[in-house]
């Protein structure tokens, strides 16, 4: 049985995810990064060149990164979840592998969709623009929806303040998680 406890931090490209995440991590908290990041940043694979390829990498990584964390009872907080590789594969208008259909989500216990910033910022890795994160946002939200987890959208706001905004929202579902 999971006892972990995972918050999803989640959104479309220059949606400030990973300075979310940041925020998060210097208060304490455990944090895993986003994966896709880490594979491009290696050189051998990319999403443009390769969606499905890509996507069984990150779904093997991730499967190993969260199995190292089911058996803890302690709270995480990760950059994206499996069903983002989902709602990529239908962003490419390819069909998802059958097995995002069957994985146990138990463990995630809230999902933060952030909404995109008012600019997008190339930053080296990222080579999407405000179309397609928008696009991807709507996908997201389907994709968590469809493992009926509960998702709540994080407005755009100084990342302080959407970190505070999402510490209310776990209190609030989750009274015995402190946080600050």
């Amino acid at each position: 049985m999971n006892k972990s406890n995972c918050f999803i931090i989640t959104g479309g490209p220059c949606a400030g995810k990973t300075t979310t995440i940041n925020v998060i991590k210097d208060l304490g908290f455990n944090v895993k990064y986003e994966l896709g990041t880490q594979i491009i940043q290696e050189g051998q694979l990319f999403p443009y060149h390769n969606r499905h390829k890509f996507q069984e990498e990150i779904f093997l990584r991730r499967r190993r990164l969260e199995d190292s964390i089911s058996d803890c009872a302690e709270v995480y907080f990760l950059e994206r979840g499996f069903p983002d590789g989902q709602a990529y594969y239908l962003i490419d208008n390819l069909t998802p592998p059958d097995y995002f259909q069957m994985l146990d989500l138990s463990h995630y216990k809230i999902v933060f969709l952030l909404e995109e910033l008012p600019f997008f910022e190339n930053n080296g890795i990222r080579w999407e623009n405000r179309e397609f994160s928008q696009k991807l946002n709507k996908l997201l939200l389907q994709s968590y929806q469809e493992h009926n987890l509960p998702v709540f959208p994080i407005p755009y706001a100084e990342p302080k303040l959407r970190v505070k905004l999402i510490f209310e929202i776990i209190t609030r579902n989750f009274p015995n998680i402190t946080c600050p």
